[in-house]
């Protein structure tokens, strides 16, 4: 009975009856439909293949569709468990630990996928072996604004860490000695006692954790059986030339209980005819959006939103001083922007003399 209702679903969704549906691997994968503009993944599937595969029923047709992945790294300890508890009934011991150790490696190669920072496309063709020569321009990252940090000395500390804990222990606990953390599960296992403890005590947990994904990605760090973080190739660390660059996004400066607190600080700078424009300035977003078929977050985050609702700005100059907006945004969408806040600055003089004022 079960199997039938799953067939009529499938039957209504191939001939459009339905616009969504909600499907596991195994049973989306046989959806062989064109018009797919979307396929979202709730989980990190177990291997770039898969993923290749899973994301590969969208856009049949040709036309732009969006695959969409939700991850999180809880994604890999369930993956883990899974793939540890295989049956594989007609192996040998020794062939099944080595179909084990290669899965390990494939979701190992997934896990760095959802960490990257680099072109999305370019990512899965060079695995598969080719050799792309620019970033597609249309991937997550390549539409996302980052800042370049050099994270050398921190870097450094990290390692050090990773030394005195001799390649036992996984991220958390590296993240939590060098930030200084009081925990039990740190005093006993002696990490309090290390020198790196609370070396970067001022540096944010989610940039630390962006840190070491840099060093294993560059091949500084290892990830062994467990998730542990082991000592990789540091040998280039020693020429004083070398630096480690990290690309980080708004999101990583702050934790986020103190994002939390600057966001509503934001909202509370605005004053009426600010929020009127915030308001305007989030259906034009919304507008392009649209026009463009991706998230409105991608357009301009909230942040850069009340920003400009703050600044008021009225010229290339001043909007370029506006919090997350670069040369590539302001060249797609600045003038777009600039264009509604003189109305709205005709609509509403306030928002001038308010300006005039704060300046």
């Amino acid at each position: 009975m079960f199997w039938i209702i799953l067939v009529s679903m499938q039957v209504e969704f191939v001939f459009d009856y339905k616009s969504i549906i909600v499907a596991t691997n195994a049973f989306g994968m046989g959806i062989d439909k064109s018009n797919v503009r979307f396929v979202i993944h709730y989980n990190m599937p177990q291997s770039i293949e898969n993923y290749y595969q899973e994301a590969g029923r969208a856009g049949r047709d040709g036309l732009n569709s969006k695959c969409i992945l939700l991850f999180s790294p809880q994604d890999i300890i369930i993956n883990r468990f899974l793939l540890e508890h295989k049956e594989m009934p007609e192996l040998d011991s020794v062939d099944k630990e080595t179909v084990k150790e290669r899965d390990a490696q494939r979701l190992r190669i997934m896990e760095k996928y959802c960490y990257t920072t680099e072109c999305l496309r370019n990512y899965i063709l060079k695995y598969f072996g080719e050799n792309p020569e620019k970033p597609c321009e249309d991937c997550g990252n390549c539409l996302r604004e980052f800042e370049t940090l050099d994270m050398t000395d921190a870097a450094k500390k990290v390692i050090n860490c990773v030394y005195e804990a001799r390649g036992r222990f996984g991220k958390n606990i590296i993240i939590d000695t060098v930030s200084g953390a009081r925990t039990a599960r740190l005093e006993e296992i002696g990490a309090t006692d290390y020198k790196s403890y609370g070396v970067l005590a001022e540096t944010n947990k989610k940039l630390l954790r962006r840190l070491i994904e840099q060093l294993v990605s560059e091949g500084y760090l290892l990830v062994g059986d467990y998730q542990v973080i082991k000592l990789g190739d540091i040998s280039e660390l020693k020429n004083p030339e070398t630096t480690i660059l990290v690309k980080i996004t708004d999101e990583d400066k702050q934790n986020k209980r103190i994002t939390k607190t600057k966001k509503t600080k934001d909202f509370e700078s605005l004053t009426s005819v600010g929020f009127k424009l915030f308001d305007k300035l989030r259906k034009l977003r919304l507008e392009i959006a649209r026009e463009e078929g991706m998230p409105p977050y991608i357009i301009f985050n909230d942040r850069a939103l009340i920003d400009m609702a703050v600044k008021v700005p009225t010229s290339r100059r001043e909007m370029l001083n506006v919090s997350g907006v670069g040369e590539s945004k302001y060249n797609k969408y600045g003038e777009r922007f600039l264009s509604l806040i003189e109305k709205c600055a005709e609509d509403y003089p306030e928002l001038i003399i308010n300006k005039a004022g704060k300046v």
